[in-house]
């Protein structure tokens, strides 16, 4: 994603699991860049999400994301 080149998420507390299930809270920093088709703007983007996982024999089976999508696209026409 050459829009954000400099994207990173962090974990922002310690993993909860119970049983095969797996919840981690995160963050989602980066600083948006032009991709020749809107202004540069180097403005700053960031939001929080969730995801949940199930393990089994080790394994991902499943996994789910859970963010405010509003919020990462109003930083994004920015």
């Amino acid at each position: 994603m050459q829009i954000l080149p400099d994207r990173k998420m962090r974990i922002r507390s310690q993993p909860v699991a119970s049983g095969d299930a797996v919840a981690i809270e995160w963050e989602f920093t980066a600083t948006k860049k032009s991709d020749g088709e809107t202004s540069p703007s180097n403005s700053n983007i960031s939001y929080f999400g969730v995801s949940f996982f199930r393990v089994v024999n080790g394994k991902i089976i499943y996994a789910s994301d859970y963010y405010n999508h509003n919020t990462m696209q109003k930083q994004l026409q920015q």
